[in-house]
């Protein structure tokens, strides 16, 4: 299928050959008598050449309108590349966002998993801390009371060794 530009092409090489024809029947006219054949052909061709410049000038017109249309739709597919373009942007800084959270998130639930560890560690501490000292009193009083029970089974005075 030919576009209007193509048409319009061929439709003018149409118009300039016919015109030339005219014009060199033209020529041939003035160097012989008319006859009433010749003024009928004359008629024709100016008949064919009105129509032919009317076909032309419809041709202009939509190719004017095809690049008027083409216009509008290079416009609106650049608009469409600069939204195409904007989203992309915003779906790229969401991605950043979510991975900005994400990681936050994480850190967060790390924190707080390493201070329920440490408290429970430090309850621990405590914990054994307060068991170390029972134990130590503990060692302690026992270790008074088996000084205690030492010296109330030496005898006062010694035992003569045989």
């Amino acid at each position: 299928m030919k576009t209007p530009a193509q048409k319009q092409l061929a439709l003018t090489i149409a118009i300039v050959f016919v015109l030339m024809l005219i014009a060199g029947c033209e020529e041939q006219n003035k160097n012989q008598p008319q006859t009433n054949v010749d003024v009928k052909q004359a008629r024709l061709l100016v008949s064919e050449n009105i129509q032919l410049q009317k076909q032309l000038t419809q041709s202009q017109d939509e190719l004017k309108k095809s690049v008027a249309e083409t216009a509008k739709y290079s416009d609106e597919l650049a608009k469409c590349n600069a939204d195409i373009a904007a989203q992309q942007k915003m779906l790229e800084e969401g991605k950043k966002q979510l991975n900005d959270i994400a990681q936050a998130e994480m850190e967060k639930e790390l924190n707080e998993k390493v201070n329920s560890v440490l408290t429970v560690i430090m309850d621990e501490n405590v914990s054994l801390s307060q068991e170390n000292e029972k134990l130590k009193e503990q060692i302690n009083k026992l270790t008074k009371e088996l000084e205690e029970a030492k010296k109330k089974q030496l005898p006062d005075k010694p035992v003569p060794l045989k």
